[in-house]
C-alpha cells in the first residue's frame, strides 16, 4: 500500500449538507429509508389517490364527464351509434355496417367515395363519407368522416370527423336494406315467429321514422327466421333403460311455416303408460338416409347391436321399414293399426271394417285370431284378402312376443309428443330444439308431482287396470287339479288354464301386458286364504308397473343450460349449413295433412 497517497475516510453529516442546498433541486435531499420522487416506480394507486383539488384530478374528472356525456349531432339528436376521432374497427366491413346503422338513426342517405394512395412501400385505403345530391341539385356535405388503414394488418380508425349536419333528413334510405332490417328484428321474430308482417312494418317505421316497403319486410323476416344452423340432439338414455321396456315408437312431423325439414322422434313408454321422449332430431325429410342416420345414432346411444331384441312401432313407412330390417334384423317391428285402417278406408269406408280390424288385431291367441279372420272374410272377402297380405307378426297381438310387457297397437305415443311440440315446430331450428328441451324439463316436474300423490305400490294406471280386472274376476270360477294348474271358467265359454308354478296362461294377456288378467286373479283368490289380500296380487304384477321403477326412470333430469350468447364455439372444421330445400309453389302450409279416415269422418 502506498502510505503517502492514502486518503482517510471522513464522516459526513448529510443533514448538514441538505441545509445548504435548495429543497427543490432534483435529487438533492435523500431521506433514509425513502426513495426519491423522480424514480421510475409505477404507483398503481396514484390515479385514485390524487388530491381532489389538484390540476391532474380536475383534468381527469373533466375527461370522464366528457366520455359519459351523450353524443349529440348538430341538430341535437342523440344517436346510439356515434363516432369519434381515433375510434378503431376490426375491418372495413364492420365500419360500413356501423355507418349504415348510423345512417338509419340519423335518417340521412350516405355513400362512400374510395381513394387509394400508393407510395413509400405500402398502400393505404381511405373512405370519404359524404351526402348524396338532394333533389334540388346541391351537393351538401353531411358528416365527413375520413377512415384510414395504414396497412392490411392494422385496424381501421377514424382520422378526421366533422359532425355538423347540413343536409335534410329523409324517410327513403338506401342503407335500409332487408339485411339491416333483419338484424333489427331478429330478436322480435325469435320471440314470436308468428308476428304479422304489418306489425313488424309499423313498429320499425315508428321506431326509426323511415318508410319501408312490405317486400323488404317479407325478405327481412324470412332471413331472420333462417339465421340458424342444422343440429340434432339426444335425450339422456339412462332413464329409458330404467323403464325396463324395450319399446320405441318412431315417427316424424313437419316443421311449419317457412322452415323446411322434419322433426324425427323416438318415444318410449314409461311405467304409467305415459310417453317417455327418448331422442329427437331435425332432418331435411323422412327418407331412407335420414332414418338410417337417426337410428344409427340412437343405436349407439342405447348400445344396440344387430342381435338386439328391441320392439319398434311405426306408421309402416317404406323407408323406415327398410332401415329397421337392415340395422336390427332381430327386432320386432309393429305397425300402427290406425294407419292400416286409414288404408282400408280409402277403398272401404264403412265403420264395420274398423270394428273387424280391431277385434282381429286384439286377439291374444292364434285360434281366436283365425276365428275372427274367418268372420271378417265372410263380411268382405276382398278386404280380408288385402289384410292377409300384411304379415300378422307386425300388427296382430297373438303373434307378438311378451318381452316388452306392453299390448300397444297404435303409435299414439308419437302423436301425443308431436302435439305437445306443435307450437315449437314453426320456430327456427335452434329455437325449436330449445322449445322441446324446455318442454321435457317441465314434463318431468309434472310427473314428479303425480308420483307424490301415489299411495299404493303400483303406478296410477296400473292400479286402475288391476282394480277393473278384479271386479271382472268375480264372475270366474277357478278349479284346482290337485297340482299346480287351475281351470278358470267364465261366461260365453271363456275357459283357460293357469299354471301357477311355470306362470304360463293360455289367454296370454298376462304374458303380453304384465298385469294379472281376470283368470289369474280368480286363481289367486282361490289360492289365497283371504280373497281381500291385495298385497299378494301386487306381487304378481310385473316390475315395470312398480312405483319404484317409475321413480327411478325419472330420477335422471334434463339439465338447464346457459344463454345462447355464452355458448362455446364449435371446433368442427366444416360449417354446418341448412340442407337444400325446394320451395313449393304457394303459401307455406301450417295445418297437418288429414288422413283419409279423418276426412271421411267429417262428412
Amino acid at each position: 500500500m502506498d502510505e503517502d497517497n492514502n486518503i482517510e475516510d471522513v464522516d459526513v453529516d448529510m443533514a448538514d449538507f441538505c441545509l445548504n442546498v435548495e429543497s427543490d433541486v432534483e435529487g438533492a435531499c435523500i431521506n433514509d429509508g425513502h426513495e426519491p420522487e423522480d424514480m421510475e416506480v409505477i404507483n398503481k394507486e396514484e390515479f385514485e389517490s390524487l388530491d381532489e383539488g389538484s390540476d391532474q384530478d380536475r383534468e381527469r374528472r373533466a375527461l370522464i364527464k366528457n366520455l359519459e356525456k351523450e353524443k349529440r349531432c348538430s341538430l341535437g339528436s342523440v344517436h346510439i351509434q356515434s363516432f369519434s376521432v381515433g375510434q378503431r374497427f376490426k375491418s372495413k366491413k364492420e365500419l360500413k355496417e356501423l355507418i349504415d346503422v348510423h345512417a338509419l338513426e340519423a335518417r340521412r342517405n350516405l355513400f362512400f367515395k374510395k381513394m387509394t394512395i400508393k407510395g413509400l412501400g405500402h398502400s393505404a385505403e381511405e373512405l370519404y363519407l359524404s351526402s348524396i345530391k338532394v333533389k334540388w341539385g346541391l351537393n351538401l356535405p353531411l358528416q365527413k368522416a375520413r377512415a384510414k388503414k395504414s396497412n392490411p394488418e392494422s385496424d381501421w380508425f377514424i382520422r378526421t370527423l366533422n359532425q355538423t349536419h347540413t343536409c335534410l333528413q329523409t324517410r327513403k334510405l338506401r342503407a335500409c336494406t332487408a339485411s339491416l332490417i333483419c338484424k333489427k328484428i331478429i330478436d322480435q321474430v325469435e320471440e314470436d315467429p308468428k308476428i304479422p308482417l304489418r306489425a313488424i312494418q309499423d313498429h320499425f317505421q315508428k321506431t326509426y321514422q323511415v318508410g319501408i316497403l312490405m317486400d323488404k319486410v317479407v325478405r327481412a323476416k324470412d332471413m331472420a327466421r333462417k339465421m340458424c344452423v342444422l343440429m340434432a340432439t339426444l335425450h339422456p338414455q339412462q332413464g329409458f333403460k330404467a323403464c325396463l321396456r324395450d319399446l320405441v315408437g318412431l315417427d316424424g312431423a313437419f316443421k311449419k311455416g317457412p322452415f323446411p325439414g322434419q322433426v324425427l322422434t323416438a318415444i318410449g313408454l314409461d311405467s304409467n303408460n305415459g310417453i317417455y321422449p327418448l331422442a329427437y332430431a331435425i332432418v331435411e325429410s323422412k327418407n331412407t338416409a335420414s332414418w338410417k342416420w337417426f337410428l344409427e345414432n340412437l343405436g349407439d346411444d342405447l348400445e344396440l347391436g344387430s342381435n338386439s331384441n328391441y320392439t319398434f312401432i311405426s306408421d309402416r313407412k317404406k323407408g323406415l321399414q327398410i332401415v329397421v330390417d337392415q340395422l336390427f334384423p332381430n327386432a320386432e317391428h309393429r305397425y300402427c293399426i290406425r294407419h292400416i285402417h286409414d288404408n282400408i278406408r280409402k277403398k272401404w269406408g264403412q265403420t264395420e271394417y274398423r270394428d273387424h280390424l280391431w277385434r282381429c288385431a286384439s286377439a291374444t291367441t292364434i285360434p281366436e285370431f283365425e276365428h275372427l279372420m274367418k268372420e271378417f272374410s265372410e263380411y268382405d272377402k276382398e278386404a280380408c284378402q288385402w289384410l292377409k297380405q300384411i304379415p300378422p307378426v307386425h300388427w296382430e297381438m297373438s303373434h307378438f312376443s311378451g318381452r316388452v310387457v306392453s299390448d300397444v297397437l297404435i303409435s299414439n305415443i308419437c302423436e301425443v309428443f308431436n302435439g305437445k311440440i306443435e307450437k315449437g315446430r314453426d320456430k327456427p331450428v335452434i329455437s325449436c330444439l330449445e322449445f322441446i328441451r324446455e318442454y321435457l324439463m317441465k314434463r318431468i316436474c309434472n310427473v314428479i308431482k303425480a308420483m307424490k300423490k301415489a299411495k299404493v305400490p303400483l303406478t296410477p294406471i296400473a292400479t286402475d287396470i288391476l282394480d277393473a280386472r278384479k271386479k271382472g274376476a268375480s264372475q270366474y270360477n277357478a278349479r284346482w287339479n290337485g297340482a299346480n294348474k287351475y281351470q278358470v271358467t267364465g261366461a260365453l265359454q271363456d275357459q283357460h288354464v293357469v299354471d301357477v308354478r311355470n306362470q304360463t296362461y293360455t289367454c296370454r294377456k298376462w304374458e303380453l301386458m304384465g298385469i294379472p288378467c281376470r283368470h289369474t286373479i280368480a286363481t289367486l283368490n282361490k289360492i289365497s286364504k283371504d280373497p281381500e289380500a291385495e298385497l299378494d296380487i301386487y306381487k304378481w304384477v310385473h316390475k315395470v308397473y312398480w312405483l319404484e321403477t317409475w321413480k327411478k326412470a325419472y330420477s335422471f333430469k334434463v339439465e338447464p343450460i346457459i344463454g345462447r350468447p355464452m355458448w362455446p364455439k364449435s371446433n368442427c372444421p366444416t360449417k354446418l349449413i341448412p340442407h337444400p330445400h325446394r320451395t313449393q309453389v304457394g303459401r307455406p302450409k301450417k295445418k297437418r295433412r288429414q288422413s283419409e279416415g279423418e276426412r271421411l269422418s267429417k262428412r
